[in-house]
């Protein structure tokens, strides 16, 4: 899907304010990930944002999960985990989403939104 993406996107680590991980710019095609958060953080959030970039996304407000952000967890979980790897960590951890996120490499958030993924194909 984001090979198909069209139009420059630039990504720029800055300190965001507590609780923000990532944002996407419409206007200007700036993707913005925390600076503090570790690596695999910013992955995380640089695909969500990337997921958000490819539709052209303009943003819902505050504290609302909108079509937009439900999609772009979406996408983003499933862009990140990989099958295989989701059914061994479950496997490895008795399910618990906290070490199958350590072990995916993966935020808790990103575990929970590739369980409804999975629970929406049933």
């Amino acid at each position: 899907m984001l090979e198909a993406c069209d139009g420059v996107v630039r990504v720029v680590e800055v300190r965001l304010p507590d609780g923000v991980c990532g944002l996407y710019d419409e206007t200007s095609g700036l993707v913005l990930v925390d600076s503090g958060m570790r690596d695999w953080q910013k992955r995380c959030a640089l695909v969500h944002e990337l997921v958000h970039w490819s539709y052209g996304d303009r943003g819902c407000s505050p504290g609302v999960v909108c079509r937009e952000e439900a999609r772009a967890r979406r996408e983003a979980a499933c862009l990140l985990v990989d099958e295989a790897a989701y059914a061994s960590a479950e496997a490895s951890t008795g399910g618990k989403v906290f070490p199958m996120a350590c072990e995916l490499d993966v935020t808790v958030q990103v575990v929970l939104d590739f369980q409804r993924v999975l629970a929406s194909r049933r």
